[in-house]
């Protein structure tokens, strides 16, 4: 056998970083469940299960509001808020 070599092996995360402040109707911060879906071909005002596609992109808001979300792909999204006491939001 030859002399012993190092190799070096650099992985990197798909996709970017998505950051963003959860806040409600008043400007108050809001600690919530963020999530992430592929928009698909539907069209629809909202994300559904027939056109989009989950992604294992997911996080929570700190207190403050702010979120950061890792592995974002380069595409269209539906992002999503869910929090206690408050309705489901999808942009």
């Amino acid at each position: 056998p030859g002399p012993d070599e190092e190799i070096r092996l650099v992985l990197r995360r798909n996709g970017g970083v998505m950051r963003g402040i959860v806040r409600d109707v008043n400007g108050a911060p809001v600690a919530a469940a963020i999530f992430a879906k592929l928009r698909g071909a539907g069209g629809s005002p909202e994300p559904s299960t027939r056109y989009e596609r989950a992604l294992p992109v997911h996080g929570q808001s700190e207190a403050d509001g702010s979120f950061a979300l890792e592995g974002v792909p380069r595409a269209e999204l539906w992002i999503g808020a869910r929090a206690e006491g408050y309705a489901p939001l999808w942009v």
